[in-house]
Order: C-alpha cells, then sequence, then structure tokens
C-alpha cells in the first residue's frame, strides 16, 4: 500500500477493496494478482494490515502477502523463464501468455504451497491447473509446463515434507453429523467436482453465468436469515451449493460460504455460521479463513476451549499465517493460560515481525501478568515500529491512566471527531479519565453517547459496563444491575462482566446468585486478575463461606474493576 497516501484515503480505499472482495471471482482475481508480483520497496503492508484491523478479506490478503513476500520473486522468475524461452506460445506473445498464467492463479497458488516445505504439495500444482481451458487454450503444452515449474521449485524449496493437518469428518466436532444438508450438498459437489473435472465450462463463462446467481442468491439467503425463516435460509443455501457446482469452482463455494459465514456470526446466528463454516472446510480446506471464521463462531458462543483446539488445528495447518497464531494466543489468555499465551504470543512476534497484531497481544499478555514496566517498552516499540497503530497507542494511554499521569493520557488521546471504531475507543478512555478525575456527570454523558452511537456490539458492551461500573460507584446497584446482563453460555466470553453483575447482586443482598455466578466464572479460569476481583468481592461480600468483611475492600475492589475495564477496552 502506498505509504504517501493520506491514512483517511488508504482506510477508504480498503473500505471499497473489502466490498469488493465480497464476490468469489474478484476476490480470486485479486489474491492471484496480489500473491504473483512482489511489493515495491516503498510499500507500507504493516499499516496496510493495521488498517484493515475491521476488514477480514484485506487483512487475510495483506497477512499472506506479508508471509510469502520474499518467494513471490525466485518463482515468478521461473515461471518467466519457462514462458519466455522453453515454452513459447505461437498464438500469444510471452509477456500475454505469463500474465494469463498469473490471473489464473498460478503464481499464488506456488508461493503458497512452496512455504509449505513440503516438495511433495508442489505437486498438486499440476493436478489443479492442467485441466483449465483458459490456460489449455493458451498453452498447448500446458501439462509439460506445470510439470517443468514444480520441477525447478523443488529445486528451490527442498525441504523435508512435514505432517499437515487435514480435514476429515472427525476433525471438527460439528462434522461428526452426517446429517447436516449443508454439508451432504457440499460433499456431492465435491464428489461430482472430482469425477468432473473436464466437463466444466471455462472460468470465463463459468463466472459469466454464476456471479451474478451466487450474488443474488446470498442476498436472499441473509434476507431470510434477518427475518427468522431459517428454514428457508437452509434450503437457499443448499440451492447455493447445487448452483456453484454447475458454474464454479471449489474455492468460489468457499469464498461464498465464508462470506456468509462472517455475515451470520455478526448477526448472533452462531449455529448457522458454524454449520456454514464446516462446510466452507468440506470445499476448500486449504483456505485459512474457513479454519479462523469457525474458531472466532466458537469464541462467540463462550465455547473458547473447543476454539482453542481449531486454532491450533489451523496453526499447524497454515504456520505462515499470522492471524492463526495470534488467534490461538488470544483463546489460552481467554481461558487463563497467560504464561502459555506469552511463549505463543514471543514466538509469533519473532516469526511476523511486520504484525501489529502479534506485538499488541504480546503487550497484552505482559500486561496481564503485571510485568507493567515491560509491557509498556513493547507498546512504545509498537508505536515506534507502527507509528499509525491505534491500538498499541490506546493501550499505553490506559497504562498512564492507572498510574495517574493523566495529562500524559490526555496527550495520547486527542479526539476532535469521531469517526472511526479506533475513535471510539479512545473516546472510551477519554470518559474513564474524567471517572478517575471526579468529573463523574461529564464521564456519564460520554458513556452514555458512546453506548448508543458506536457502530460496534463489543463496543457498546464495553460503555454499558463502564456505565454500570460508575452505577456501582454511585451506589446504585439495581441499576449496574440492568446494564450487565449476561446468559451462561456468555460467562467465559465475558467473564469481567459476568464479575460485575456478581458484584451488584452482593450489593442488592443476593448472595447466593452472586455465589453461584463467581463460581461459574472460577470454573473456566485458573487465574488472573479477574478470578483475584471474584476472590475479592467473595471476601467483602461473605460469599462461598467466606466472612464477610469490612467495606475497607471497597477502594481496592474499585481499583480493581477500573484497571480490568481499561483492558476490556
Amino acid at each position: 500500500m502506498d505509504s504517501a497516501l493520506q491514512e483517511e484515503t488508504r482506510q477508504l480505499g480498503l473500505e471499497l477493496a473489502e466490498t469488493g472482495l465480497e464476490n468469489a471471482d474478484a476476490a480470486h482475481f485479486a489474491r492471484a494478482r496480489l500473491l504473483s508480483c512482489p511489493p515495491p520497496a516503498n510499500a507500507d503492508l504493516a499499516g496496510a494490515l493495521n488498517l484493515s484491523d475491521n476488514l477480514p478479506r484485506c487483512r487475510q490478503l495483506f497477512s499472506e502477502l506479508i508471509a510469502v513476500q520474499d518467494c513471490i520473486a525466485p518463482i515468478s522468475q521461473v515461471l518467466q523463464e519457462l514462458v519466455y524461452f522453453e515454452f513459447r506460445s505461437k498464438a500469444l506473445a510471452s509477456d500475454e501468455l505469463y500474465r494469463v498464467f498469473v490471473d489464473q492463479g498460478v503464481v499464488a497458488e506456488a508461493v503458497t504451497l512452496s512455504l509449505q516445505a513440503n516438495p511433495s504439495a508442489l505437486s498438486r500444482l499440476v493436478l489443479h491447473f492442467q485441466d483449465d481451458r483458459t490456460l489449455r487454450s493458451a498453452c498447448p503444452r500446458l501439462p509439460h509446463l506445470l510439470t517443468a515449474f514444480v520441477k525447478r521449485l523443488k529445486t528451490l524449496y527442498p525441504a523435508e515434507p512435514k505432517e499437515i493437518a487435514s480435514i476429515s469428518r472427525q476433525s471438527l466436532p460439528e462434522i461428526a453429523d452426517t446429517t447436516d444438508p449443508i454439508v451432504t450438498a457440499v460433499e456431492q459437489f465435491m464428489a461430482q467436482h472430482r469425477r468432473d473435472k473436464d466437463k466444466r465450462p471455462a472460468k470465463s463463462i463459468a463466472a459469466d453465468s454464476g456471479r451474478q446467481s451466487a450474488d443474488k442468491q446470498k442476498t436472499f439467503i441473509l434476507q431470510r436469515v434477518n427475518q427468522g425463516r431459517l428454514v428457508d435460509a437452509e434450503n437457499a443455501l443448499v440451492d447455493l451449493v447445487h448452483n456453484q457446482a454447475r458454474n464454479g469452482h471449489p474455492k468460489h463455494l468457499c469464498k461464498s460460504l465464508c462470506d456468509l459465514g462472517q455475515k451470520f456470526t455478526a448477526s448472533g446466528h452462531y449455529d448457522l455460521a458454524k454449520r456454514v463454516y464446516v462446510a466452507a472446510q468440506v470445499a476448500n480446506p486449504n483456505d485459512a479463513i474457513c479454519w479462523t471464521g469457525y474458531a472466532e463462531t466458537l469464541r462467540e458462543l463462550g465455547q473458547v476451549a473447543e476454539a482453542k483446539t481449531v486454532y491450533e488445528q489451523a496453526k499447524a495447518r497454515f504456520d505462515r499465517n499470522a492471524v492463526c497464531w495470534t488467534g490461538y494466543a488470544e483463546t489460552l489468555r481467554e481461558l487463563g493460560q497467560v504464561e502459555e499465551a506469552k511463549t505463543v504470543y514471543e514466538q509469533a512476534k519473532a516469526r511476523f515481525p511486520k504484525d501489529v497484531y502479534c506485538w499488541n497481544g504480546y503487550a497484552e499478555t505482559l500486561r496481564e501478568l503485571g510485568q507493567v514496566e515491560q509491557a509498556k517498552a513493547v507498546y512504545q516499540q509498537t508505536m515506534s515500529r507502527f507509528p499509525k497503530n491505534g491500538v498499541a497507542r490506546n493501550a499505553l494511554a490506559c497504562m498512564l491512566l492507572e498510574n495517574g499521569q493523566y495529562e500524559e493520557a490526555e496527550q495520547l488521546l486527542t479526539v476532535e471527531q469521531v469517526h472511526s471504531l479506533r475513535d471510539w475507543h479512545d473516546f472510551h478512555v477519554l470518559a474513564m479519565i474524567k471517572l478517575k478525575q471526579g468529573a463523574w456527570e461529564e464521564a456519564q454523558v460520554m458513556l452514555e453517547r458512546g453506548a448508543a452511537e458506536t457502530p460496534s456490539a463489543r463496543s457498546r458492551r464495553v460503555f454499558q459496563t463502564s456505565l454500570a461500573v460508575l452505577a456501582l460507584r454511585n451506589k446504585q446497584p439495581e441499576l449496574a444491575e440492568g446494564r450487565l446482563e449476561i446468559t451462561s453460555a456468555q460467562i467465559i466470553q465475558f467473564p469481567l462482566q459476568a464479575v460485575l453483575r456478581a458484584h451488584a447482586l452482593a450489593a442488592l443482598r443476593r448472595n447466593s446468585e452472586a455465589g453461584s455466578l463467581l463460581d461459574q466464572v472460577k470454573s473456566h479460569r485458573r487465574s488472573g486478575q479477574i478470578i483475584e476481583l471474584a476472590e475479592v468481592l467473595a471476601r467483602r461480600y461473605g460469599l462461598g463461606g467466606c466472612e464477610e468483611a469490612s467495606p475497607e475492600l471497597d477502594k481496592e475492589i474499585e481499583d480493581r474493576e477500573f484497571a480490568l475495564l481499561l483492558r476490556a477496552a
């Protein structure tokens, strides 16, 4: 991404690209081009990755590009030498022929397979592209060229094969149910695809006949889901699979399903999202998004242990994908395995030094472990390496706030107008500064505005939780309880809200409910500051067999809640 552009211009460009990438053919073309041309020396890939925080398709592409950028030049050079000298075409100029190979994704696939350090995997190139009609019409000796290409690549990447996780009906919990009609339809598609490779229409014809139909079907499916007509949506999903079986490729189907899965997760239809991601994995187990998307859906459901298992599988399968590493580390942290998370982040930071999420995650883990000075140092390094990264700046401001350095924190978070989700995060910290300074009315106005106007459900939850903490400080536990609605399934995902609700219940003398809620939190987390807060609350209000302590613990509880609230943001 051009580093000379203004950040707002770059952000707008990425948002437009994210919309364009919803189309499977556009996404395939973009990936084919992006992973076949070495990025220029002034390309700000780290900055692009940072700006893609809430744009999963763009972030996936940039993550892949960062991982493979060193391989693109030598691999593309090998193909150019073959096209220009050994397999020249009578119908096309050599540069035009090379462009056909690029646009069909040959270089991108070669780059991806080469990074697996598994020479045998490169043989898939021949199987995957030898029947491509567009390539065959451009290069009659296509199988010979692909074989020569793979042979040359194996000399470049001669590492020993390693075991890679494979998809099967036993790989994930949901696949054990063989009756899911969506998964069954995809399996039938894949069986037909393997039988009838040579009968499929050319890619250009398939794109013309299938693109508009698939887009309309996806729109129809989303409408039915939003209307609560889930049976109709499921039937339409099966129809989508059958439509793409006639006109598309498994990779296109996988991307269509992943696109729907992301939207289902965002709208809270988690069970349907899980089923769609499982079907996507059957269509194309080599697409990291269907694995990470499935894992994130499990996290949203509060099934963090299951999400950890999926991330672990994804990390083994896509060991050059930073999202798999950071997702795995985050699930460890959510399960209270903070030391283990620290180790994974250390490895990820060394492996992906240009991925800002590895740096921020590592710093936050240090912060959670109480290693404050080390965390500050890492955040400062992150701000130096990624000067436009708002997460590091926000986190450092929170640490200054905790230390009573209010003016220094405010200087880091000047928000003239709230435009982006990152602005809302900074706005929240500014409200917390007001709260800490004793300007409670001003803080409440800011927090209520955030709860009403922020576009993110997670961000709204943070503002609502902050308002609950303010209510607890104002001795209004009834109001706090009302702002902290949480289901049993959400306790593992939102442990702070659960502990705060227990605080409100205990303040209302509903000790049995409060104690039960704290026990549920403790059953999911082994250690950490959440558990420490739960134990202090139990002592303060006489929960779980503890003798009721004096109100002198109230100040400690307030400080602990405030610190955890800043981390939750």
